[in-house]
Formats: structure tokens, sequence, C-alpha cells
């Protein structure tokens, strides 16, 4: 496993949250990956991380509007 997936994988695995920072930030990094469907191979890749981050924003944005709390 490399460095980066060995990462992730601990962020998810033992993060103490349950919350939507990491559901957005999962569900943005699958966006992504979607996004380049003929990339292909077994080497590392690079991730844009404007085009995550717009993404993550876009998922958690709705959570932190004070006009229309989403209650969790």
């Amino acid at each position: 496993m490399g460095n980066g997936q060995a990462l992730l994988a601990s962020i998810l695995r033992h993060d103490a949250k349950q919350n939507t920072d990491k559901i957005a930030f999962v569900r943005a990094l699958n966006d992504v990956r979607l996004s380049y469907l003929d990339v292909t191979g077994t080497k590392s890749v690079a991730v844009p991380l404007r085009l995550h981050a717009e993404f993550w924003t876009a998922y958690h944005w709705p959570f932190m509007r004070e006009d229309a709390p989403i209650h969790q």
C-alpha cells in the first residue's frame, strides 16, 4: 500500500468523527476519479486538488448554511 493510500485508509478508519466532512471528502474523491474515466493503469496518480476542493465544497456547503441548517 502506497503512502497516500495508507494515509487515506488511516483517516477513514481511525478518525473519531463520523461526520459530513469525511463523507464529503470521500464523495469528492470519487467524483474526481469519475471525471477521469479514460485514465487507466496501476501506477500512482495525482489528485487535482482544485477539482477535489470544488467537489468537497459543493457537498459540504449545504451543512454550513446558517439560514437553512441541516441538523445531524
